[in-house]
């Protein structure tokens, strides 16, 4: 639980609310947490491992991790609205997920997300 969280916020605060760490963090920064709606973002840097293998050469940021960046993004916004102390949020689903342009080396992702409705007890 992380208790009234003022934004904006970096790096630093991210991985005091979050379990996760390199290489698999893709916040590196949340400019609004309001009680329905969070926005966060993530640079993508051109030397990031993943481009190595996908793809030698014509190097692409792999879609199953910008739902991930996605869902840690969520995860943000349920941990600073949790009455409860939750140790780690979990993805539990995800529908008509499309991505419309690659994303590349020097990309800035920004996740804005509004929770539409409360289906777990904690939130």
């Amino acid at each position: 639980m992380v208790e009234n969280q003022k934004a904006p916020f970096g790096i630093d605060t991210v991985k005091k609310i979050l379990p996760h760490r390199d290489p698999f963090l893709f916040i590196d920064h949340v400019e609004v947490v309001e009680s329905d709606k969070i926005v966060a973002s993530y640079l993508i840097k051109e030397d990031n491992d993943v481009f190595k293998g996908h793809f030698p050469g014509n190097p692409v940021w792999p879609g199953v991790l910008q739902v991930e960046g996605l869902a840690q993004a969520a995860g943000i916004l349920g941990m600073t609205l949790s009455t409860n102390s939750c140790d780690i949020p979990f993805l539990a689903k995800i529908d008509k997920t499309r991505f419309k342009l690659p994303v590349l080396p020097g990309s800035k992702i920004v996740y804005e997300i509004h929770l539409v409705k409360k289906r777990h007890p904690y939130y």
